[in-house]
């Protein structure tokens, strides 16, 4: 409640700021416009672009410019999430190249959250083309069942009819069974279970589909941390508590979500923290009510991520079948034990790229 409120006093803000603006029609229900920078979900308040330092030119700045006054002016912020508006893959690039930062290592996975089976509603292999090549990465899948009934065979079948080995080699995390990730001060796991191939990679882009889910509320960046990670050993253990039976534990989804947050901060910890997130915001349709697209959002920070694409879904029209899953399903509440257990932060300032 509190952050909806926090959320509805912004908006008001955006309102007024809207009126005083001839050319912000709109502004106060859309997100905000392109080069704008702004601040939604957060209590730490965002820096105009008009506080840039004045270059003295008349000329455009470059990409790499601005890219560079960015990082610099929020070094010491709260999470930055980044925001295109435009969903193709030379934007997914330009948003990545964004980040201030790369991942370290020679050996980069670039997970990508897929349905099964991967269908129309996942990830176009068109969308992922550029980035993957840039960042020379391997993309990475995982089997998906909890009862080990799809198999690794069947997802390389999948991934090949869906596209993704016309882009770049791939690998099913969990083909070859689990290796285990230790769990740092955890309520409910002590140690959580990823696909075995896991270790060999260095660092991690994680690229999800921020879509309505009928068990989490929504899919994004944490429930690609854990659930997505996980091999068939791993989901047991976060739909039972981490007590690998079939007993469902009292207050069972309260648990699930809490084991997610968790296990997704194993994940960050075994890489030391060597991840960054995309968040694309398209083909929604809960309820059978399609919203139009909204963007791709990246961030450093998977809680900061998530965060932001909600208080997104809040602010779009037509989404009440969207916010309805999402409450139903108390789903929020993953971010806050993230946020407890140290995986990230909810708060967190937007700035949109052109």
């Amino acid at each position: 409640m509190k952050k909806r409120i926090v959320l509805f006093f912004l908006l008001l803000g955006f309102f007024f700021a809207a009126c005083a603006s001839p050319n912000s029609k709109n502004a106060a229900t859309q997100p905000p416009n392109s080069s704008d920078t702004a601040t939604a979900g957060t209590d730490s308040p965002g820096t105009p672009d008009s506080a840039l330092p004045d270059t003295g030119s008349d000329s455009e700045p470059q990409p790499a410019q601005k890219d560079a006054e960015l990082c610099r002016r929020y070094a010491d912020a709260v999470p930055v999430v980044y925001m295109v508006k435009e969903i193709t893959g030379q934007s997914m690039l330009r948003l990545y190249q964004s980040l201030c930062t790369d991942l370290a290592g020679s050996r980069t996975a670039v997970y990508v959250a897929a349905g099964d089976p991967m269908g129309s509603d996942d990830l176009a292999p068109a969308l992922l083309d550029s980035i993957v090549n840039y960042v020379g990465g391997t993309i990475v899948i995982s089997a998906a069942s909890d009862d080990g009934s799809v198999s690794g065979t069947d997802r390389y079948a999948q991934a090949k009819e869906h596209g993704l080995t016309q882009i770049a080699d791939v690998v099913v995390l969990d083909e070859h069974g689990s290796v285990p990730l230790s769990v740092t001060d955890g309520v409910h796991l002590q140690e959580h279970q990823v696909g075995a191939h896991f270790p060999e990679y260095d660092g991690y882009l994680v690229i999800s589909h921020f879509a309505s889910h009928p068990k989490t509320g929504f899919s994004g960046a944490v429930s690609s941390l854990s659930l997505g990670f996980s091999s068939a050993e791993g989901k047991r253990l976060l739909s039972s508590g981490g007590t690998d039976s079939a007993d469902i534990p009292e207050g069972a989804h309260t648990v699930f979500l809490e084991s997610m947050a968790e296990a997704g901060k194993s994940v960050s910890d075994a890489l030391n923290g060597n991840l960054l997130y995309i968040n694309v915001l398209n083909h929604f349709q809960p309820g059978g009510t399609a919203m139009q697209d909204i963007g791709i959002l990246a961030c450093t920070d998977p809680v900061a991520l998530d965060q932001a694409c909600v208080d997104f879904i809040y602010m779009a029209k037509d989404s009440e079948a969207f916010v309805e899953v999402i409450e139903a399903q108390n789903a929020e509440y993953v971010l806050e034990h993230a946020e407890e257990v140290g995986l990230g932060n909810s708060a967190y300032t937007l700035v949109t790229i052109e």
